[in-house]
């Protein structure tokens, strides 16, 4: 038996549980193509991005830049993860990939068609099923977890962001006035009760009173600095933006915070420009996608199904054709197979030749290292032949050896006898 996460092998190819996914934050597979990936609506955000920071200073840009960047991407994340719970809860047959299981018995064939084992096997199947509705249960608990947690991170962000953004503001205007923490928060006090209709529109902040809880949670402080409505500088003003048990707090409650008001419109319109309208241009890059998928997918069904009609009712319209027509469409036919038989044959009794020529050419002896090319005919004679002069060579030698010896004998008794005289 085997497991593997994958679909079903024992469920149709029409199963509802296989669908192609459109996304419409996700571009078109495409190499090369440049128009696919300027159509998906994170990059319509970066771009929004780049082009409104680019008249700024290059390190405030930067920072602005990289601030806006991962805000954008952490709503990206956020849209998807929404989308995917969305789609779940409300299509009870879609099962997540993750959640699809195969599993398949490995039997013979005779054993799979005994009744015990197809009554086994469409138990086996309910089992499948229902543990797959569970599964896509748990995965939808599991999806609501991390949707809440980037939820979370983003107010974490935002609330980090603001601060850091106006801090950066007010040191790269160079108005002389030191950015002290007392400073900072005010700003971000009036420009969240000027605008936070406005600030807090994609942030996933609920409420400004959510806001609050959390810009005093993240920063330690024990109240949410309220600004002024208009020029008040008393001490009284200066009490309702901290409270005096802050430890972050550089400034004395006896003396006031001037919140800079030329700057709050500069730094709220930089802040939108960064953080706000740029999902708002993702989301229309969104549903202007979506329609062009709705759009592809009514013409695929609309021309598709009306060429086939029409393909059909021409063949249909189609004359039969007649005896004689059909009878020199076969005659034509047989000519054709005929001459590649033909050819075919001829090609076989060439290959008979050259095999019967090569075993003839057999019958010749090559010496080792000669080609047979340089083999000539023998002349030598026949075996008889050879045994003949082969016995004649034989009597010629031994002739020969018998006189050599016969003179050997002669000068031996010539010498003694020479000797013989010497000595009387």
């Amino acid at each position: 038996m085997s497991r593997r996460n994958a679909t079903d092998t024992n469920s149709s190819s029409a199963s509802p549980n296989k669908r192609v996914r459109i996304d419409a934050t996700s571009a078109p597979a495409s190499s090369g193509d440049t128009s696919a990936i300027k159509s998906t609506p994170l990059y319509v955000a970066d771009t929004f991005i780049k082009n409104h920071i680019v008249s700024l200073q290059p390190q405030l840009a930067s920072i602005l830049g990289k601030l806006g960047q991962q805000h954008a991407s952490l709503l990206h994340k956020l849209y998807n993860k929404k989308a995917q719970i969305t789609r779940m809860e409300s299509d009870e047959d879609f099962i997540p990939r993750s959640a699809r299981i195969d599993f398949k018995f490995h039997m013979s064939k005779t054993a799979e068609e005994r009744p015990e084992f197809l009554a086994l096997q469409e138990e086996t199947n309910t089992h499948i099923a229902n543990f797959r509705k569970l599964l896509r249960q748990q995965i939808i608990k599991a999806t609501k977890i991390e949707s809440d947690t980037l939820t979370e991170e983003i107010k974490i962000g935002f609330v980090k962001v603001i601060r850091v953004s106006t801090e950066a503001f007010l040191i790269g205007d160079d108005t002389g006035v030191t950015p002290t923490s007392n400073l900072l928060h005010a700003t971000v006090s009036a420009l969240m009760g000027q605008r936070h209709a406005t600030l807090l529109r994609h942030t996933t902040f609920t409420s400004f009173d959510t806001f609050c809880d959390t810009y005093k949670r993240f920063h330690n402080l024990s109240e949410f600095p309220l600004a002024p409505t208009g020029p008040d500088t008393s001490a009284a003003a200066a009490s309702r933006f901290f409270s005096p048990n802050n430890n972050n707090q550089s400034t004395p409650a006896n003396q006031s915070v001037q919140v800079p008001p030329v700057q709050l419109d500069k730094i709220a319109r930089a802040i939108e420009s960064v953080f706000i309208f740029p999902f708002d241009e993702y989301l229309k890059q969104c549903k202007k996608n979506q329609i062009s998928l709705s759009l592809k997918k009514l013409f695929t069904m609309h021309f598709t199904e009306e060429s086939t009609n029409d393909s059909q009712m021409h063949l249909d319209q189609e004359p039969a054709a007649d005896r004689v027509q059909l009878q020199s469409l076969i005659k034509k036919q047989t000519q054709a197979e005929t001459k590649s038989l033909a050819k075919a044959l001829n090609q076989l009794q060439e290959k008979i030749k050259a095999l019967e020529s090569k075993k003839s050419s057999r019958g010749q002896s090559v010496p080792p290292g000669a080609s047979p090319k340089q083999v000539r005919p023998s002349t030598a004679p026949q075996k008889g032949n050879d045994k003949a002069a082969g016995s004649a060579k034989g009597s010629n030698s031994n002739k020969g050896n018998k006189k050599s010896q016969t003179v050997k004998n002669s000068t031996k008794k010539n010498n003694s006898r020479s000797r013989t005289k010497r000595g009387n």
